[in-house]
Parts: structure tokens; C-alpha cells; sequence
């Protein structure tokens, strides 16, 4: 499965904002379309990717699977 591009919406989960990871995934994914949304407060959005956290809480509803992770983050 491809990294998303233009086409395509991504889900960013605001429980795990960075500015690093907010604006820098926005400017790498600059044609992507950014769905933003709080896991602590929101249902899980319509998106095909998900950037959220290690311990995203709705991973599992979701049919969430690891397909990367920050080098910083591991």
C-alpha cells in the first residue's frame, strides 16, 4: 500500500501533537488533505491513514495497523 498523496485524506490525531509532527508531515504530504481530530474528545475519522500516537485508544476499533514509526519515537 502506498504512502498517501494527493488523492487522499489523512487522519492526524491532536492527543499527540507535535508541531514537528503537525506541520512537518503536513509539508512532506504537502497534497494530502489533513483530517484533524482529538481521540480524547472525537470518534475515529473516515481516513484511510492515521497519524496518532504509540497508544492511540482506537487502534483497535479502528482495524488499525503499524505501518511506521517516527525515528524519535521509539
Amino acid at each position: 500500500m502506498p504512502w498517501p498523496n494527493a488523492a487522499h485524506d489523512v487522519g492526524y490525531d491532536l492527543a499527540a501533537y507535535t508541531p514537528v509532527g503537525l506541520y512537518g508531515y503536513q509539508w512532506q504530504l504537502d497534497r494530502a488533505h489533513f483530517v484533524l481530530f482529538d481521540s480524547r474528545r472525537n470518534s475515529v475519522p473516515r481516513t484511510e491513514w492515521v497519524i496518532a500516537g504509540l497508544d492511540w485508544p482506537q487502534a483497535r476499533q479502528a482495524g488499525a495497523r503499524r505501518v511506521w514509526v517516527h525515528r524519535a519515537l521509539r
